[in-house]
């Protein structure tokens, strides 16, 4: 139960997000920008709920689209072994994904400029302390994938424009030189050139999110990065064994150089028996025919399919299907428990996937406005404040001053 003591120690700690899902849809023609809520990929995330809920900084995510190319099982996608076989393949890829990237970012530079007087853009720590010490949320632009056309000088063109963290794998196998957990391995965890884009952002101050990665990936980066790396939402394999969650030797070799993991919300990934439900089977295999139909409706027309695959009736469910029960919010505290245990408590912070996951965030957790149910949660778990304000945001500042250089 959030009392006001709960509630005044939550708005005095840093609440920092490492991973939200934000600003595609900024590029619709005629998008307004004055709230977030009418331009986000649903009305989970949007500045107003961000203020309710005392989040202080968050790292907006910027990518391009990806589509389902077969209908499979649900058993397929949340395996519990390396892929075989390419069930996803991306929208744009080349320069063409590049340009989208970079609308997406323009679209959020013009976002922040909007809305001055609730977000500024950060570059660095300083800028986070500066901007939150104003009561105002410090914006960190973030890539959902390393896409740069195998050229470095995107990296730098991408820092100039404000980005400090990319995640670099995704799930439908771009970019080439690093291997995603739901793509068939094609890199070998990390090609010679992928080492030379990990040395680049080291020196550049972008952080390396390794979310999505492959665990030969993940072994490869860490031991390739001078700085600590980011896995920005993530959960742990030995309570949802899931390929997209991290091992526990994967963990042991971030704790080892550092780094860090971020909690996932999404009950998908943290509820071993959220998929055993008729009802998220079925919310899963309707949206992958949704996906099937609008790729037969723009075969030769990127751009509009990715604007279809955003917009309400491509992105979610229809108002008739059944939603499933997501899971308690005690499935999520048992993720941050175990990995707490590995890491330790400097090293684990919150990721959330707001925009993200929409029916399935845990209970009491699914959009932002709700994060003093996390805060009153651990406290209530036993967790002691110092520890309750280094997850809520304090380690991933820390992580942030460490990495990123202005």
């Amino acid at each position: 139960m959030i009392n006001d003591d709960i509630q005044r120690f939550h708005d005095e700690s840093l609440v920092f997000l490492a991973y939200t899902v934000t600003p595609t849809r900024l590029t619709r023609e005629g998008a307004t920008l004055k709230h977030m809520a009418q331009w986000l990929d649903g009305p989970r995330i949007d500045l107003p709920k961000l203020k309710h809920g005392g989040v202080d900084a968050v790292f907006l995510s910027v990518g391009s689209e990806s589509i389902m190319t077969e209908v499979v099982d649900v058993d397929a996608i949340w395996a519990t072994q390396p892929p075989t076989v390419r069930r996803m393949r991306p929208v744009f890829t080349g320069a063409a994904a590049i340009k989208r990237i970079l609308w997406g970012i323009d679209a959020l530079h013009e976002m922040i400029a909007a809305n001055s007087d609730i977000i500024e853009l950060a570059l660095d720590a300083a800028d986070v302390e500066r901007i939150t010490a104003k009561g105002k949320i410090a914006g960190i632009i973030h890539l959902t994938r390393g896409e740069i056309d195998d050229d470095l000088a995107m990296l730098r063109t991408y820092w100039r424009e404000g980005v400090r963290g990319i995640q670099i794998a995704y799930d439908d196998g771009r970019p080439t030189w690093v291997d995603a957990c739901s793509y068939p391995p094609v890199a070998n965890g990390l090609t010679d050139f992928g080492r030379d884009v990990i040395h680049e952002m080291n020196r550049l101050g972008i952080i390396v999110d390794l979310s999505h990665a492959s665990d030969a990936s993940y072994a490869a980066v860490i031991a390739a990065s001078e700085k600590p790396v980011l896995s920005s939402h993530s959960g742990a394999r030995a309570l949802c064994n899931v390929w997209r969650n991290l091992t526990d030797e994967t963990m042991q070799q971030l704790a080892a150089k550092g780094g860090m993991v971020g909690a996932f919300f999404g009950s998908g990934y943290l509820d071993p028996h959220y998929w055993d439900q008729e009802a998220a089977y079925t919310f899963r295999q309707n949206a992958h025919v949704r996906h099937m139909a609008l790729a037969e409706q723009y075969p030769n027309d990127p751009l509009s399919l990715a604007l279809a695959l955003r917009s309400p009736a491509g992105a979610s469910q229809a108002s008739t299907d059944p939603l499933p029960q997501p899971s308690p919010m005690d499935t999520l505290i048992a993720h941050i428990d175990y990995t707490l245990d590995i890491l330790g408590e400097d090293q684990v912070c919150l990721g959330s996937d707001f925009g993200g996951i929409d029916s399935d965030g845990v209970v009491g957790l699914d959009e932002p406005s709700k994060m003093p149910n996390l805060t009153a949660a651990l406290l209530d778990h036993g967790y002691s404040q110092e520890r309750v304000q280094k997850v809520l945001g304090t380690n991933l500042l820390r992580l942030f001053r460490d990495v990123v250089v202005s």
